[in-house]
C-alpha cells in the first residue's frame, strides 16, 4: 500500500537539527536523505506536546514489525512525500524466501526482501567501524554474513546476497543458497529457541520439517543509529 501527497515534502534540515539537538549525530557527519528520514522512526525523536506526548513513527514501525511487514518513507523537498507499507496477506500464512546457511534452512518474509544477487568480496566497502557496507543508489546496506552469525561453515563455491528491509532496518544478508519461495504456516518458538538471537519464529516447510524465520531487526543495528 502506498500513500503519496504533493506537498512540501520532509524538511531534512529540520531533521538534522533535531538529531543534533538530541546529541544523536555530530555536526560534521554526512548523512544521506534516507539516513536522515530514519531518525523519524527513532524513539524520542518526536517532541513533547503541551497536551501530552506526540505519538512517534516508532510506534507505527513496531506494529508493522509484529506483522512481519515493512514501512518506508520517501520524500523530495518541494514535491511531496510517499509512504510505502508492505504487509503479509494473512497473519498465519506468510510467503517467504527459503535460504540455506551451512546445512540449515531459514526463511525471510517476502515482504522484507528487496533484491537477490550473486556476490563477491569486491562488492563491499569497509566503514570506519570495520562494518562492511554495500553501497547502492538507494542507500547503504550494512553487510551481515549469516554463516558467521550462526556459526555455520560455508557450503558451495558461491555466495548470494539478499538486500532486505524490516521496519526501518535495512541490510545485506550473505547466505550459501536461495532455495526458492514457499508459502508457510507460522508456528511459535519452543522454550529452547526463545532466546536464539536473530530468530523470531518457526514455520512448517513444504517437506513437513520446521524452518526458522529470521528476525532482521535483531541481526544488526547500524552504528550511526546506535544511540
Amino acid at each position: 500500500m502506498e500513500v503519496e501527497d504533493d506537498g512540501r515534502g520532509i524538511l531534512l534540515n529540520r531533521i538534522r537539527s533535531r538529531a543534533q539537538e538530541l546529541g544523536w549525530v555530530p555536526a560534521e557527519t554526512e548523512l544521506s536523505p534516507a539516513q536522515l528520514i530514519d531518525f523519524l522512526f527513532k524513539p524520542g525523536f518526536a517532541p513533547l506536546h503541551a497536551q501530552g506526548r506526540v505519538a512517534g513513527l516508532e510506534e507505527v514501525e513496531q506494529r508493522v514489525q509484529k506483522l512481519k511487514g515493512s514501512i518506508r518513507v520517501q520524500s523530495q523537498e518541494g514535491e511531496g512525500c510517499r509512504i510505502i507499507l508492505r504487509l503479509p496477506k494473512t497473519l498465519a500464512l506468510i510467503e517467504g524466501v527459503l535460504i540455506r546457511v551451512g546445512r540449515k534452512r531459514y526463511l525471510l518474509p517476502m515482504t522484507q526482501v528487496r533484491k537477490i544477487s550473486l556476490t563477491g568480496v569486491q562488492d563491499y566497502e569497509e566503514g570506519l567501524d570495520g562494518q562492511k557496507i554495500l553501497k547502492t543508489p538507494d542507500g547503504d546496506y550494512p553487510v551481515v554474513d549469516l554463516n558467521q552469525w550462526f556459526g555455520e561453515a560455508e557450503i558451495g563455491r558461491g555466495r548470494v546476497s539478499l538486500q532486505v528491509e524490516a521496519g526501518r532496518t535495512r541490510m545485506c544478508l550473505l547466505a550459501d543458497e536461495v532455495m526458492g519461495k514457499q508459502q508457510v504456516m507460522m508456528k511459535g518458538l519452543g522454550d529452547a529457541l526463545q532466546s536464539m538471537p536473530g530468530v523470531s519464529g518457526g514455520a512448517i516447510l513444504g517437506d513437513g520439517k520446521v524452518g526458522l524465520i529470521l528476525d532482521v531487526n535483531a541481526l544488526i543495528q547500524p552504528s550511526w543509529m546506535a544511540h
